[in-house]
């Protein structure tokens, strides 16, 4: 990653502490710079403008994934614990005919993954939309 590629999130918390109406204007500049960046204000006792703070982040750590099917037969340990060290598994299924994992990486790691194991793998999609992690 170079200094360029780098984005700061200022989180500013407190804002229970504020006056009702200075929260909520607060609250509403959020909504604003979660879509573009900047600072954004939370209180992490009552999780106001959380949501805001995580759909920056999400936007952010994610802008650059690309979501892949992966198939492994069930006696592959080894590719099944490779595939958690170097992507971030969305999604596990067995089935008939192996282990079904949807992987979320980078375009450098999505590389990897289809050199190691390629007649298994299934580009979904370029961006991944929902960050759900299930273990």
């Amino acid at each position: 990653m170079h200094d360029s590629d780098r984005v700061i999130v200022e989180v500013l918390n407190k804002i229970d502490l504020l006056e009702p109406d200075v929260a909520k204007a607060i609250l509403v500049r959020n909504q604003v710079r979660s879509a573009s960046g900047g600072e954004i204000a939370v209180s992490a006792r009552d999780g106001r403008g959380c949501d805001a703070l995580l759909h920056l982040l999400d936007r952010l750590l994610g802008n650059k994934e690309q979501t892949l099917r992966l198939t492994l037969a069930p006696e592959d340990g080894a590719g099944l614990a490779w595939a958690y060290a170097n992507g971030r598994v969305i999604d596990r299924r067995s089935g008939e005919k192996g282990l079904y994992l949807v992987i979320a990486a980078d375009p450098e790691t999505v590389e990897r993954f289809t050199a190691r194991f390629p007649d298994h793998i299934t580009i979904v999609e370029d961006r991944q939309g929902d960050r759900m992690v299930s273990s």
